[in-house]
């Protein structure tokens, strides 16, 4: 991590920054060890190596990112953040956009890192072609 955060939301929310900047080396340190991450339907991982895993494929076609947070609330060290994630992807040459809905909820420990999360499947997804 490159600043130590104790406010869960602004643990999850660094973890996107780092996310939307492209940084997964940055994001996955706001990951505890013992972190369960449930991205359906790739099922659960856990750690930070396992979260870099799931996002690492995920994120090579991307060449841009943008998360619009639509709606959070936190109850202790819960945090649900509803988002619009809007990717930038290029695969074999062709450009398309990738804009989904998600519903995800990150539970943060006292220490600032992320415990666990769960990425429900995303409410809609659409794709266009540039």
């Amino acid at each position: 991590m490159t600043e130590t955060l104790t406010d869960p939301t602004a643990v999850v929310k660094a973890f996107l920054d780092a996310f939307v900047a492209m940084d997964l080396a940055i994001a996955v340190s706001y990951i505890s060890d013992d972190c369960e991450y449930t991205n359906i339907p790739m099922g659960t991982v856990r750690g930070p190596s396992g979260v870099r895993e799931v996002l690492e494929p995920f994120a090579a076609p991307i060449r841009e990112n943008e998360i619009i947070i639509l709606r959070k609330s936190q109850s202790g060290p819960i945090v649900f953040m509803e988002r619009l994630d809007r990717h930038r992807l290029v695969t074999d040459g062709a450009s398309c956009r990738s804009t989904a809905c998600s519903r995800p909820t990150t539970e943060v420990s006292p220490s600032g890192a992320t415990t666990s999360t769960s990425a429900p499947r995303p409410r809609s997804t659409t794709q266009t072609h540039d």
